[in-house]
């Protein structure tokens, strides 16, 4: 209305873009509304404040009792557990948490509170500054410029020197090996163990570059990536450029369980294979991807530099 206020009906139930135009400007919001009943004896919750450059996080449960063992906090990487924390009534824990180098500033928390039970939530907090230089000369200006300055600054992802610049490329592909590169980053595996791992297994095993060897056998070690299987065995496919579907189910399984999956049908659902439909269902349901404007999520589409980023990002 002439106020600025959007109103939603109470019947509403499925997706909607919204677009916002100011000062030469625009910018996409996905809306969705899916009416699930609220039950809750199924889902947890969690509210992270950041005061004073301290982290603090309470989680929350209706009914069932959290599993300090499970739930953790991970804090520009770093994971905590909630071992340590007090619980303060009835199905309600506190913890906080102040690392060193945490400046309040710059920063990505992220929540993952798990019940008794079995069921959990996945919450993301983040603050990227406004104020921090593109980390590359072919960044400022895109919608990912701050994520990926964040993510390198990270050791999550580099970027490539040209004729004197360093560029990030963001829309370009991303293979195999690559994404299993970012993914191990941004986990914080250690991968001195792995330098003589046998891959034997894969058939492909002599394709596999020197410089993705070792993130290659973490991943798979760890379950991040598990290969194609083929009529005649299992290929890693390390050229191969990842999809967003193979990207989202790599992602899904590493989440926690019975996250809540209830969204509505993308335009193009039809088109994911059965193998990633859930996979995209729990990776919406968690903020973790959003699909395009117009309501699809290309599952076979290849995966943008910046995409993966921004998925790693939002995941872990």
């Amino acid at each position: 209305d002439e106020n600025g206020v959007m109103t939603v009906s109470d019947s509403f139930v499925g997706q909607a873009v919204l677009r916002v135009r100011a000062g030469g400007s625009e910018k996409s919001f996905r809306i969705v509304s899916t009416q699930r009943p609220y039950d809750p004896n199924a889902y947890p919750y969690s509210e992270t404040v950041v005061r004073d450059n301290t982290v603090v996080v309470d989680m929350y449960s209706h009914s069932d009792g959290i599993s300090k063992a499970k739930s953790y906090v991970r804090i520009n990487g770093k994971k905590y557990d909630m071992s340590s924390a007090e619980e303060t009534e009835k199905n309600h824990i506190r913890a906080s948490f102040a690392p060193e180098d945490f400046d309040g500033e710059n920063y990505k928390i992220l929540t993952v509170t798990v019940l008794n039970n079995g069921y959990s939530n996945v919450e993301k907090l983040s603050e990227l500054s406004e104020n921090e230089e593109s980390r590359f000369t072919d960044m400022p200006g895109h919608w990912s410029d701050k994520t990926v300055s964040y993510m390198n600054k990270m050791g999550v992802v580099n970027g490539y020197d040209e004729n004197g610049e360093s560029l990030f490329k963001p829309d370009g592909a991303v293979t195999r090996a690559e994404f299993a590169i970012m993914a191990i980053n941004t986990l914080g595996i250690d991968t001195a163990s792995y330098e003589n791992a046998d891959l034997s297994f894969f058939n492909d095993v002599g394709s596999i570059p020197d410089w993705a060897y070792k993130y290659v056998a973490a991943a798979y070690d760890n379950g991040i990536i598990t290969g194609r299987k083929e009529t005649d065995g299992l290929y890693f496919a390390p050229d191969a450029k990842i999809t967003r579907a193979e990207a989202a189910a790599i992602i899904s399984r590493l989440l926690p369980g019975e996250l809540d999956t209830t969204v509505p049908e993308f335009g193009d659902s039809a088109d994911i294979p059965s193998w990633a439909k859930k996979a995209f269902k729990t990776l919406s349901s968690a903020g973790i991807i959003s699909g395009y404007c117009d309501l699809t999520v290309k599952p076979n589409n290849r995966v943008t530099r910046a995409e993966a980023v921004t998925m790693l990002f939002n995941a872990f």
